[in-house]
């Protein structure tokens, strides 16, 4: 990204993924109803690999479908370094587009970085 923007250009960044995010609230099995579908997803995360592998069940009348999806989960600090290793300085961390900080729980993390 930081090849692509001019000097002093805006980057920002919007994730529900970050450790601080996902992992105060993590269940390790959650049912969804979306209409007549059904999911199943059960979780597993691997402080190991910073890694969250989630295994989908998708079930619609007598239809079943399943599929594994991994996620790496950094911190928010773990991204700023990476971002100011890449060329940003990450001027805020935010919870929300109102501006609320961020903070342990927040389901979203809006980060905005302006390249060197």
């Amino acid at each position: 990204m930081a090849g692509a923007l001019k000097p002093q250009a805006k980057l920002v960044i919007a994730t529900g993924m970050t450790a601080e995010s996902i992992l105060p609230t993590l269940v390790q099995k959650r049912w969804h109803r979306l209409d007549d579908l059904v999911v199943l997803s059960q979780n597993r995360y691997d402080p190991w690999e910073s890694r969250l592998d989630i295994d989908y069940t998708f079930v619609r009348g007598s239809s079943l479908e399943t599929g594994p999806t991994e996620s790496y989960v950094f911190t928010a600090a773990e991204l700023r370094r990476m971002l100011n290793a890449a060329g940003f300085d990450t001027l805020s961390f935010q919870g929300s587009a109102a501006g609320e900080p961020y903070r342990l729980g927040s389901p979203r993390l809006i980060i905005i970085a302006q390249r060197r």
